[in-house]
């Protein structure tokens, strides 16, 4: 899949902070989308859930709260978005997907 995050990686302070990827889908389909993360006590994305439209991109926000360092990663699983879901909610559109086709990993560094 013709599916890209930029940039690929980040490094947030200790005391928290917070950065901005891309995610560009080059595909012909609507894509959607789940953002899941190794620490969720320190770690937080916007959106979790969303779709993106073919040749378009969704901007998605990583912030660390303050807390201990550590060496952390968020994956964002994707796939074709189901026929019919153009009025749906990406949670409801992403459950039904049942296995996703691939996946982008973003290491999130500690400073």
């Amino acid at each position: 899949m013709g599916v890209t995050l930029d940039p690929p990686t980040t490094a947030l302070p200790a005391s928290g902070g917070s950065s901005k990827h891309v995610l560009s889908n080059d595909n012909a389909k609507r894509l959607v989308f789940k953002v899941k993360c190794s620490n969720n006590g320190h770690l937080r994305a916007k959106p979790v859930f969303g779709f993106c439209e073919p040749a378009h991109k969704v901007e998605i926000e990583v912030t660390r709260l303050e807390g201990p360092p550590r060496d952390d990663r968020f994956v964002i699983e994707f796939a074709d978005a189901p026929e019919g879901s153009e009025t749906k909610e990406p949670q409801s559109a992403f459950m039904q997907i049942g296995e996703t086709q691939s996946k982008l990993v973003l290491p999130i560094k500690t400073e």
